[in-house]
């Protein structure tokens, strides 16, 4: 699935979370009418009550999803900064280097894997937009450093083992339109 679709999915995605409530007050008139039409039609209240109740399930449905993940996303941000902050002042002195050493490689090597991670869990959409737009932002200062570009397009290259992310894949999420 190419980035637009993939977004585009995670953009309903949130879009339904944001405005459940909407869709609760549009689904259960239009389920109790059709549910009043039926009962007209057939004289059978079993068929009435499945459709409302299947109606407010779904609402109650998204709802529960919607905390669920919400919680997971609290867990892996917090998870991610974490990992981050650990790194941050080491990345920060790599990043003025004119030369890497391989005790930077590796450490280079290990927030590559972080933001590989990142992305495989904003691209299953468990991290949100605003979230994955400003971590892009953040990859992509340090690759403004060419040893650390270097090394990043060599590993991109050769390995292949970031779960699809890619450098267009980080500056297409830094344009993300929120």
């Amino acid at each position: 699935m190419n980035f637009k679709a993939r977004h585009c999915n995670i953009k309903i995605k949130y879009l339904i979370y944001r405005n459940y409530l909407w869709l609760f007050a549009l689904l259960i008139p239009i389920a109790s009418a059709a549910a009043i039409f039926l009962y007209w039609v057939r004289y059978d209240w079993k068929i009435s009550f499945t459709i409302v109740g299947g109606a407010v399930s779904f609402i109650y449905f998204i709802q529960k999803q919607q905390l669920e993940e919400t919680k997971l996303f609290k867990e892996l941000f917090v998870t991610f900064n974490c990992s981050y902050n650990d790194k941050n002042e080491k990345l920060n002195l790599i990043k003025k280097k004119p030369k890497l050493d391989p005790p930077d490689i590796a450490e280079l090597y290990d927030y590559f894997n972080l933001c590989s991670e990142e992305y495989l869990f904003y691209r299953t959409g468990y991290i949100y937009p605003e979230v994955w737009k400003a971590w892009c932002n953040g990859m992509l200062d340090y690759l403004k450093n060419d040893e650390i570009k270097n090394l990043w397009e060599q590993e991109e290259e050769l390995s292949k083992s970031y779960y699809g992310l890619t450098l267009s894949e980080i500056k297409q999420g830094s344009k993300l339109k929120i």
